[in-house]
């Protein structure tokens, strides 16, 4: 082996796991920090409620999330419990009253 013998705790006859890096080669502790090159650059996150599947829709579930502007709130149908995310855009497909 190349690399030669495995390191204690390591796995017989496998790779060496490396940090991981991004194209511009910042580690995700770098990316977290708000170090990385291009941060806010390239990368854009899109969100979509999509219709209820013919099971949904025979089980009676109710639609636990809302969407205003970029942001999409979750609820717990039990709790009421709320989560809100922002992503770059929003799609809402949902429409409860379809029967297709």
């Amino acid at each position: 082996d190349a690399l030669g013998p495995p390191e204690p705790g390591e796995a017989e006859g496998r790779g060496r796991a490396s940090t991981p890096r991004t194209r511009g080669g910042s580690t995700p502790d770098a990316m977290a920090d708000g170090n990385a090159e291009g941060v806010g650059g390239n990368v854009r996150v899109a969100v979509r409620c999509r219709p209820f599947n013919a099971r949904e829709k025979q089980l009676g579930s109710p639609c636990v999330l809302r969407m205003a502007d970029k942001t999409t709130t979750i609820v717990n149908p039990v709790t009421g419990d709320e989560k809100t995310f922002t992503f770059d855009y929003s799609f809402w497909s949902h429409d409860p009253s379809s029967t297709d």
